[in-house]
C-alpha cells in the first residue's frame, strides 16, 4: 500500500505545504526544510505554501520564509483569507462591502483583492479571521450584522496555536467563537482548513485539479482531515500516532520523505 501511494504521489505536480510544523515552528526553520523545497524543485514539481493563519498576509509570510533561508514569492503563498476571498468573489457577496473582524493584515489583503469593507449595517455579508484583541464592541457591531441575515464566513475554527515557548495559544476559534456566541447563529461557511475550497485557491493560480496535489501537513484534524475531504494524498509530519489507514504516509519531516524518493 505504501509503494502503491509513493508511486501515485511521484505523479502529482503541485506540493501543497503547510506552514508551520512542516517547514518551521515556533518561528525557527525545521531541519532540512529548506533543503526539502530546492530537491522538489529540482525533481520538477511546483510547490505552494498554504496556511490556516489569517492574521497575517500573504506579504507576511513570504517574507518570513524568504529569511528563513526558503526562496519564494508572493505567488506562490495563500491563507485561508484567499480561500473566503475566492468564495466572497464567486458568490457575489461584496456588492455593498463586507464587515470584518480581523487583524490589519487581513483588512489590507481584502482591499487588495478589490473588496470593500463596509459597517455592519449595509454590509453584504460578514467575515470573522484570527484577531488577538477582539473586543466587546467587536460582538456588538457583528450582531447588527448578523441580525440582518447576510452571509456569515469564517476563516478557519483552529481552536490554538504553538507560541514561540512551545505554549498553545488560542486560535481563529477564539475570535470566530466570540462572535458566533454573541448571537443565535452559527457561520454559513469555514474558507479553511479542514474544508477542501481553500485548495482551490492553488487549483485556480496554478492551472491545475485537486487531482494534480499532494497535501504535507503535521496536524490531523486540520491537514489530514482536508486531505481526505478532498481526495488528496497526503504526507504527515505529525507528532500524534494515528492507527487508522488512509491516503496518506507517515514521516518524520518532509525532508527525509523527498530525499529518500526524489
Amino acid at each position: 500500500m505504501r509503494n502503491e501511494l509513493i508511486s501515485e504521489i511521484k505523479k502529482k505536480k503541485v506540493f501543497v505545504l503547510d506552514l508551520d510544523g512542516v517547514l518551521y515552528l515556533n518561528n525557527t526553520l525545521i531541519e532540512n526544510a529548506d533543503k526539502a523545497v530546492v530537491l522538489l524543485r529540482e525533481a520538477g514539481y511546483r510547490v505552494a505554501f498554504l496556511t490556516n493563519n489569517s492574521g497575517k498576509s500573504r506579504t507576511s509570510v513570504c517574507m518570513k520564509l524568504n529569511k528563513l533561508g526558503i526562496c519564494c514569492d508572493e505567488g506562490e503563498v495563500y491563507t485561508s483569507v484567499d480561500s473566503a476571498i475566492r468564495y466572497i468573489k464567486q458568490k457575489q457577496l461584496d456588492k455593498t462591502g463586507v464587515f470584518y473582524v480581523g487583524s490589519e493584515e487581513m483588512r489590507e489583503r481584502l482591499h487588495e483583492a478589490d473588496i470593500q469593507t463596509a459597517p455592519p449595517d449595509t454590509c453584504s455579508c460578514i467575515l470573522v479571521g484570527f484577531k488577538k484583541d477582539v473586543t466587546y464592541d467587536d460582538a456588538a457591531q457583528a450582531i447588527i450584522a448578523l441580525r440582518r441575515n447576510v452571509p456569515f464566513l469564517i476563516c478557519n475554527r483552529d481552536p490554538y496555536f504553538p507560541d514561540v515557548n512551545d505554549n498553545l495559544m488560542p486560535g481563529c476559534g477564539y475570535t470566530v467563537g466570540a462572535i458566533e456566541g454573541c448571537y443565535t447563529r452559527k457561520a454559513d461557511v469555514n474558507a479553511g482548513k479542514p474544508e477542501p475550497r481553500i485548495l482551490d485557491v492553488v487549483c485556480d493560480a496554478y492551472h491545475v485539479t485537486r487531482d494534480e496535489l499532494v497535501l504535507v501537513g503535521d496536524l490531523y484534524h486540520a491537514d489530514i482531515k482536508l486531505a481526505k475531504k478532498a481526495g488528496v494524498p497526503a504526507i504527515y509530519v505529525g507528532k500524534e500516532i494515528i492507527d487508522e489507514k488512509g491516503q496518506f504516509i507517515v514521516e518524520d519531516s518532509l525532508y527525509h520523505f523527498v530525499h529518500r524518493y526524489f
